[in-house]
């Protein structure tokens, strides 16, 4: 494609999406999550709000790092291939016609598929943070929704 397309151009169903959503949202006031639930599903036909209302964290690095090795010098390779007869092991690529190089990823432990993370705890909001959200941030939101921005126990997001 030789043409420049122009910054409001919308290049995809997912961008015009995005932008519907936008055009909605500097027409609203939005002072709560349902308030933008709403504007989501208002701001066009093709667009539908998907809330969870109880998110689950799981500790990846923690549950990963003892089977997994670093990949030593992973900035210099561009090229990444993973095979499945050889499990374990990464094909990287410095340049497109450099040589390949075989890396083994997995630790002498291994990896059993059976196994899952443990779950983190949220942590909710530090005093902190609610001060900065009673000072700075409420004076913005609507008064009747004030007490949902400041109050709120836990922040599950």
């Amino acid at each position: 494609m030789d043409q420049e397309l122009d910054v409001r151009h919308a290049r995809s169903y997912v961008d015009s999406g995005f932008a519907a959503i936008k055009k909605q949202f500097r027409r609203c006031d939005v002072s709560t999550l349902a308030h933008l639930s709403d504007v989501v599903n208002d701001s066009s036909n093709s667009n539908a709000s998907v809330q969870y209302l109880q998110w689950q964290w799981e500790d990846w690095r923690a549950f990963l790092q003892p089977k997994f090795r670093a990949l030593p010098g992973i900035r210099k390779y561009q090229y990444f291939r993973f095979e499945q007869r050889c499990p374990g092991f990464v094909f990287a690529r410095e340049r497109h016609e450099s040589e390949k190089t075989k890396i083994l990823l997995t630790s002498e432990s291994g990896f059993v598929a059976t196994e899952i993370p443990r779950t983190l705890t949220a942590a909710g909001l530090s005093e902190q943070r609610r001060a900065y959200l009673t000072k700075i941030v409420s004076p913005y939101v609507s008064a009747v929704h004030r007490d949902v921005l400041v109050h709120q126990e836990d922040c599950d997001v």
